[in-house]
């Protein structure tokens, strides 16, 4: 069965290891203060400025003989290529031919469709074409049911003793941000169920909120109790939320559909960009499984097939649309490199030590890691390696 969805890095190396994470960070520089002046004319500013001369003094002492050393060596990492070693524009040249003909596949793949948060995005014949994926209704509900889970972050942490001042200050502020949606509901056109559920929801919030004020704690039994009496509502105002998210999907989708050929049907690709978390599961993921007509195996738990032709990708923390096509475009030129070289579309899809990795962890250790493989194949026999040699 043809199964199109993968857990993506948004990098641009051939070598797509999944679950990927970008960290990003920044030196601070440290700010030098000033030593504080004395007043000279006194004899008690001279006393005070008497330590300080002398250390001071030891200071400089100091700095000139530890200026006189030499400065310590610069280590240098020996595990990367020096940039007078041959190999260096050899790989150099590798990354940029690779990162040519992506941009050449990319350019020969149309039509496709993008669906990051609230937008879809359609690509075909060099043009760009954006509409919502989602609809105001779908944020509404999502916000409400999204409120009693901030009450419980708020308090969750305190729980079982006395609420500290800055617990309070936040369970007071955000008690007026719930109270100040509540007269808004009537003016929001919810249908007469809907309206009933979003009071409830917020009601309960309020009176909870009143009563943890009112004696400055909350005990771990009441917090459970409150959450699970929110639950059916919240969940009640999930399933319409994704009902709402389906159907803006899926006559957009059609809309697009029904001016494409038969030809551009078929080799339509789709990206769905989200944060990890949903990933399994995902909502988009679901909707342009069965639109495509590439199902799933199982409950969404399974990885990718090793026949699948990436129709449908997935696309961890990747939000913009540059990196959306950049990651589709790896996707493509990876399955040919794995097929050329290994016979295996997925190949460069995982780790290109994984194999191995595995079967030498599983010698060395005694254990098997924990792998989506159910039946894995051994290294040696994926590259033609005499048996005995690994096994």
């Amino acid at each position: 069965m043809d199964t199109s969805r993968i857990a993506s890095k948004n990098s641009d190396s051939p070598e797509l290891i999944i679950s990927p994470r970008q960290i990003g960070g920044r030196w601070l520089s440290p700010t030098l203060r000033e030593p504080p002046m004395y007043h000279r004319n006194s004899m008690t500013g001279l006393n005070r400025l008497l330590p300080t001369a002398i250390v001071f003094i030891a200071l400089i002492h100091a700095s000139l003989l530890h200026a006189q050393q030499p400065p310590p060596p610069v280590v240098a990492n020996d595990a990367q290529l020096k940039p007078s070693d041959p190999l260096t524009p050899l790989n150099a040249a590798f990354r940029t031919a690779y990162a040519d003909l992506r941009k050449q596949v990319l350019a020969q793949s149309s039509p496709i469709i993008i669906q990051i948060g609230d937008r879809l995005v359609l690509f075909k014949n060099g043009a760009r074409t954006e509409a919502p994926a989602l609809s105001y209704r779908y944020h509404e509900l999502k916000a409400v049911a999204h409120h009693p889970l901030a009450l419980y972050v708020i308090l969750v942490s305190g729980a079982g003793a006395k609420l500290d001042g800055n617990q309070l200050n936040k369970l007071r502020e955000y008690r007026a941000l719930v109270a100040q949606v509540r007269p808004s509901i009537d003016g929001r056109n919810f249908r007469p169920a809907q309206r009933e559920r979003q009071l409830r929801l917020i009601d309960r919030s309020l009176a909870f909120m009143d009563t943890t004020w009112l004696t400055g704690m909350v005990s771990k039994a009441a917090l459970l109790q409150f959450t699970q009496s929110q639950r059916e509502d919240i969940l009640a105002n999930a399933y319409e939320a994704a009902e709402d998210q389906i159907n803006t999907m899926h006559n957009q989708v059609q809309s697009w559909l029904a001016k494409m050929t038969a030809e551009e049907r078929k080799g339509l690709r789709v990206v769905v960009g989200a944060s990890h978390m949903p990933r399994v599961g995902n909502i988009s993921m679901q909707y342009f499984s069965a639109a495509l007509g590439e199902p799933y195996e199982g409950r969404y738990e399974e990885e990718e097939e090793r026949n699948s032709d990436f129709r449908l990708v997935y696309g961890e923390s990747m939000f913009e649309d540059e990196a959306a096509l950049r990651v589709l475009a790896t996707h493509l030129v990876d399955t040919e490199i794995g097929v050329y070289f290994f016979g295996d579309a997925q190949r460069m899809h995982r780790d290109l030590l994984s194999d191995a990795g595995e079967e030498i962890i599983r010698k060395k250790l005694g254990k098997t890691p924990v792998t989506n493989l159910s039946n894995p194949i051994p290294i040696s026999s994926q590259m033609g390696i005499p048996k005995g040699k690994y096994d």
